[in-house]
């Protein structure tokens, strides 16, 4: 069996060029890295075969996650990951959403904003909103340069966010042209990683 097994991963090596990897729960736990996680990609990188970082995390911009996987001992370059917050900011930049000066709402965390500000986009909410409250004596004051709600994983999540993100999204449905955009981070790294993946092959 332990001969066959052999075997089985000498071909899948002999046929698969490319090897995705999702990173929570794969190669680390937290902060800690799974044991064997560094050789094996050490391995395949050395046998000449393309890896690619897949996450549906938002929280950390490529950059970041950059950092983390060298804390971790782990190789990987900033071209190699895709993130939800990357697909988030890849999605605006197809529509090319930078072009209507137009500012970005984010219920989510720095990775989002740091993704997103990369291309231009001035980018409101996030960590900033955390600690607001919503008056139920004076209106929410918000600001109508919005063109787009990102929403991400927030572990800082309020009423204050969801209040002013949901004003955004309804005032779009009763606009008659396209002006606001409503993308969740999940979505997006569903339409987006496979394009940019699709690019890297």
């Amino acid at each position: 069996k332990k001969k066959n097994r052999k075997m089985n991963a000498a071909a899948l090596l002999d046929r698969v060029s490319a090897f995705f990897f999702d990173c929570d729960g794969v190669l680390w736990h937290g902060d800690t890295v799974i044991p064997g996680a560094a050789e094996a990609l050490h391995f395949l990188k050395n046998k000449g075969k393309k890896v690619f970082f897949v996450t549906n995390n938002s929280t950390k911009s490529r950059a970041a996650y950059v950092h983390k996987f060298r804390q971790l001992g782990l190789p990987a370059e900033e071209q190699e990951i895709y993130s939800s917050s990357f697909a988030a900011a890849a999605y605006l930049e197809r529509i090319k959403f930078a072009e209507t000066k137009k500012k970005v709402y984010v219920v989510g965390e720095e990775g989002i904003i740091d993704e997103i500000s990369a291309l231009g986009i001035e980018c409101l909410g996030g960590p900033a909103d955390s600690g607001k409250v919503v008056s139920y004596t004076e209106e929410t004051a918000v600001d109508k340069d919005v063109g787009a709600v990102v929403v991400g994983y927030d572990r800082s999540i309020n009423y204050y966010k969801a209040r002013v993100s949901f004003f955004f999204f309804f005032l779009s449905l009763f606009l008659m042209f396209h002006a606001y955009v409503y993308v969740s981070t999940l979505f997006a790294a569903e339409c987006e990683i496979y394009t940019y993946l699709s690019l890297s092959l």
